[in-house]
């Protein structure tokens, strides 16, 4: 068997059993299915309008502050699987098992093992949040109205897996670039959190989203290959997002995968087995 898939599935196995991931991917989506269900058990046949009217009269409206809380759901599917990279690889240096992999491994096959194989973690995280919000949907409609959603169609789905996928693989070849460069899980912990904030800038401008998802800031947070597939996600399921931005946005974040992914795997093969090297400045 390919010593990549064989990385990949010992990466998948082995983190499936977190509790966080298990509490991201399973607890809570039903959670959420139960809520609605109970939401729903007390009924409502008021119109969309009425609906939509009391949603936008809450302290916090809730069409603007849905698509935010997608954004972020989004970008915590993504850090958990990609964050679990980081920090094994942290972790392989501490204990000098990454010596032991390297003996039979390539360093591209342990590079790209542990990518497929946390990135298959989180299409199943994303899987799983995809079918409880279709079930909450189906059990309370209501839900798409408050969300400022029409429907869920499809090609939405499909292009909302492509986009994850797309910055699943951006942030997960960043984040081993940076694992392979750091001397500690401390260290570790401080840069995972400064590029997660990072990704959690198109949902702060979700408010922007809301009231046109065609203006300049969501479209220029569209072609920044670090915000472009999260922020695409939200859009494509808000509004008619035009074909030529969808294809712009893919093409760039993938060329800039590939670029990131040639820099990373030279820069692996000269730190993986450098124990001393701090980053400085975030001590």
């Amino acid at each position: 068997m390919n010593k990549t898939i064989i990385i990949a599935k010992h990466e998948f196995k082995s983190n499936a059993k977190r509790k966080g991931y298990l509490l991201f991917a399973l607890v809570l989506p039903i959670l959420f299915i139960m809520l609605t269900a109970i939401q729903a058990s007390f009924g409502t046949d008021l119109p969309r309008e009425v609906i939509i009217k009391r949603a936008m009269e809450t302290p916090i409206p809730l069409p603007i502050i849905l698509p935010s809380i997608f954004g972020a759901i989004f970008s915590v599917a993504i850090f958990i699987s990609s964050g679990f990279l980081l920090y094994g690889m942290v972790e392989e240096k501490e204990n000098r098992l990454i010596e032991i992999l390297l003996t039979s491994v390539s360093t591209k096959q342990l590079l790209f093992g542990k990518i497929l194989g946390l990135g298959l973690l989180g299409i199943v995280q994303l899987i799983a949040w995809l079918v409880s919000s279709l079930v909450a949907i189906a059990i309370m409609p209501e839900i798409l109205w408050m969300a400022n959603i029409e429907e869920i169609t499809i090609p939405m789905v499909i292009l909302v897996i492509i986009f994850f996928l797309l910055a699943y693989s951006l942030f997960a070849i960043i984040i081993a670039g940076i694992g392979a460069m750091l001397a500690d899980t401390r260290q570790a912990s401080q840069i995972s959190g400064i590029i997660t904030i990072v990704s959690l800038i198109p949902s702060w401008a979700a408010i922007f989203f809301f009231s046109n998802p065609l203006s300049e800031i969501p479209i220029a947070l569209s072609y920044i290959p670090i915000t472009g597939p999260i922020t695409m996600a939200m859009r494509v399921l808000i509004t008619s997002v035009p074909a030529h931005e969808i294809i712009i946005s893919i093409a760039i974040t993938a060329i800039t995968i590939a670029i990131a992914t040639t820099i990373v795997e030279k820069k692996l093969k000269q730190n993986l087995l450098v124990y001393d090297k701090r980053i400085t400045g975030i001590e």
